[in-house]
């Protein structure tokens, strides 16, 4: 036993310290495939008027990005063990150029669709890759932050495609705001690779044994952990609490992205906002989220129990939906606003908080399979929002039941999460 610490304490030492550029290669990683979907949903008025699209058929474009990334997620896991992390940045970001070239030429629907399935297939790699690089690369006491750093990537690619596309589109057209897309896509390959090939020689990581080192920063295998109550058998127990997580982020993956598909069309075509407008209301989302994921990731780090962090995501989510459904009852523009607000202080750190528990909870060297498992739950619900709430407003030409919808998955998120409090009630976790 104490030959095994000496081993793992000498890995530790001998492996390149993490970096904040490779933290900025994270952040990159997670949020060149959201630029995908968020530059079509800031631009989504002239979208509409560009392609004869419905606003349903608009969801459905979503849908098929993050369909095909739920299709594709159990791969990517299995991929993200066993190939090299410089192969999974070329794959995540030459999928996002190669989207962005589609819809620059395409004039049609259907091309918009292949480029939204090929978007898709890459993106979901990124949470494996970036969980696995974590895991293997970063300290312990820094890994819950890490998360909610690198998880900000998706509101750093709100934040631009808010303020970037729109205004682009504006003075250099449809083509001049998708080969932008292009350009960021290229140049991050090579960024990343060089930042990342600091840290991996292959598939190994350098001035470290792969067998020394996948002992020292795995998680102890879930065979060995103790339990406690009614959860005797922990390898029981670790699998049921990943079907609480993954219900409970397939429920937020639908009504996060529900809003951030609908929410600018919403300000413009029924608040009467300008295009940059609306299409800032979703960078207020990314620049709250980004703040609040990194917040929500500091409460995880401090014990605080995962049921009680995802009741008080999902009560806050719904309260946002709520202002929404206000500003047009009441003709309350600022409602937007401060719906933008709550909704990136509660409804983007869920994905964060199950992150950091899969994580503290996933056996020893199958963190990209258990990610992948988790992104497939999350991606299916971001497939299903759009669609359901996009084929409301097409049969009622009224977003009421499309945002009473987000609001009544919400409300059951806060449901998922009471069941996950009983299911872990010996959890050792003290705060709130």
């Amino acid at each position: 036993m104490g030959g095994d610490l000496k081993k793992v304490e000498n890995s530790d030492l001998s492996r390149p310290s993490a970096s904040g550029l490779l933290l900025v290669v994270l952040v990159c990683i997670m949020g060149v495939g959201p630029l995908f979907p968020f530059m079509l949903a800031t631009s989504s008025t002239l979208v509409i008027e560009r392609f004869s699209v419905t606003p349903g058929q608009l969801g459905i474009v979503s849908s098929v990005v993050f369909g095909s990334a739920a299709l594709a997620s159990q791969a990517s896991g299995w991929f993200a063990d066993k190939l090299s992390v410089r192969t999974q940045i070329v794959l995540n970001f030459s999928g996002a150029g190669l989207s962005f070239i589609i819809v620059a030429f395409t004039v049609d629907f259907i091309g918009i669709v292949i480029a939204a399935a090929i978007v898709g297939c890459s993106q979901a790699i990124s949470n494996p890759t970036t969980n696995r690089i974590i895991v293997e690369v970063v300290d312990e006491h820094k890994r819950t932050s890490w998360i909610g750093f690198k998880q900000s990537g998706v509101q750093v690619a709100q934040l631009l495609s808010g303020v970037m596309f729109p205004i682009i589109a504006l003075f250099f057209g449809w083509f001049g705001a998708a080969f932008s897309g292009v350009l960021i896509a290229v140049t991050l390959i090579f960024v990343s690779i060089s930042v990342v090939s600091k840290y991996y020689d292959g598939n190994n990581i350098r001035s470290a044994s792969s067998g020394g080192l996948r002992e020292s920063l795995a998680v102890p295998p879930i065979s060995a952990r103790s339990a406690t109550g009614k959860n005797s058998d922990p390898i029981r127990s670790f699998a049921y609490t990943r079907l609480i997580f993954a219900i409970s982020i397939f429920l937020i993956g639908f009504g996060v992205q529900a809003i951030h598909v609908f929410v600018p069309l919403y300000a413009v075509t029924v608040m009467e906002f300008s295009l940059v407008q609306g299409g800032l209301t979703i960078t207020v989302v990314g620049v709250v989220g980004m703040v609040s994921r990194v917040w929500w990731a500091r409460r995880v780090a401090a014990g605080a129990r995962l049921s009680s962090l995802l009741a008080i995501i999902n009560g806050g989510a719904a309260i946002g939906v709520l202002l929404l459904i206000m500003a047009n009852a009441f003709g309350l523009n600022g409602l937007i606003w401060m719906a933008a607000v709550v909704h990136g202080m509660t409804g983007l750190g869920g994905n964060v908080v199950i992150n950091a528990g899969l994580m503290r909870a996933a056996p020893a060297g199958q963190i990209g399979r258990v990610s992948g498992v988790n992104s497939m739950a999350m991606y299916a619900g971001f497939t299903v929002g759009p669609i359901v709430v996009g084929l409301l407003l097409d049969m009622t030409s009224s977003f009421d039941m499309g945002w009473s919808a987000a609001l009544a998955v919400f409300l059951v998120g806060v449901g998922a999460a009471l069941w996950l409090r009983w299911h872990q009630a010996s959890d050792s976790a003290t705060l709130w």
